[in-house]
């Protein structure tokens, strides 16, 4: 399955959506488990960058989390169309990358990430 929805925790009617993209379903495990307890947080994981854009239009996060290196749309290239894209234009974008260099991050923002 290409996306999973993990609602972390929902006590209140101010949910906000973070929407990860990320080829490696482990780290969408990994990230549920670190946010357990925080409330009010949907975690949406889209392993697809093809399908990112168009999931990022559906949810409307509060949140993008973005990994870099994937097959098919890269991470910078993906970044852009976010910031190209009305719909995610000022949505917050944190690159999670293993490649912590600072050309890599430099890069990165260049591209719009916001962190």
């Amino acid at each position: 399955m290409d996306a999973a929805v993990h609602v972390l925790s929902s006590t209140s009617t101010k949910v906000s959506t973070i929407l990860l993209v990320d080829d490696q379903s482990f780290v969408g495990m990994a990230l549920t488990r670190l946010l357990q307890g925080e409330a009010d947080l949907h975690l949406h994981c889209c392993l697809d960058s093809q399908t990112a854009i168009d999931r990022a239009n559906a949810l409307a996060p509060k949140l993008i989390l973005q990994d870099l290196v994937m097959p098919g749309i890269d991470g910078f290239t993906l970044v852009r169309m976010y910031r190209e894209n009305p719909a995610t234009a000022t949505t917050p974008i944190v690159v999670l990358s293993a490649n912590n260099d600072a050309d890599t991050r430099e890069k990165a923002r260049q591209a719009g990430a916001s962190d």
